[in-house]
Formats: C-alpha cells, sequence, structure tokens
C-alpha cells in the first residue's frame, strides 16, 4: 500500500491490457483497513488513498451517545 500511482497503474494493465476511461480500480490491503482508488478520468490518472480507524464506529454499531 505504499506504492507510488505508478504500480497499480501497471497492475491494471497487466490484468485487464489497458485502463479505461471514467473507470475507477479500486486496490484494498488483507486487513481490509486501508484502499486505494485508481481513476482514469480521460485525461490521465488520479490516485486516492484512504485508511480507516482502528476505533469502531459507535453509530455503525447501533449504539448512541
Amino acid at each position: 500500500m505504499r506504492a507510488s500511482p505508478d504500480t497499480p497503474l501497471a497492475r491494471v494493465v497487466k490484468v485487464f491490457g489497458s485502463t479505461r476511461p471514467h473507470c475507477a480500480y479500486l486496490f484494498a490491503n488483507r486487513r481490509g483497513n486501508r484502499m486505494k482508488v485508481l481513476v482514469h478520468d480521460g485525461l490521465g490518472v488520479w490516485l486516492c488513498a484512504r485508511r480507516q480507524h482502528h476505533e469502531p464506529d459507535p453509530v455503525c454499531q447501533g449504539e448512541w451517545p
């Protein structure tokens, strides 16, 4: 998950042959707490990274303060 945008782009090209405009490709680690989205917007690619917090969200578990 420490890779630059070139590594996920190379993986997409290896699996799908090429990137498609206006498509997004999602990458996640094994634990599922980090993910990256590689988007081809027709002009180029951009990479967005997200890490989920370690603490569970009480709202999602049905607990209210």
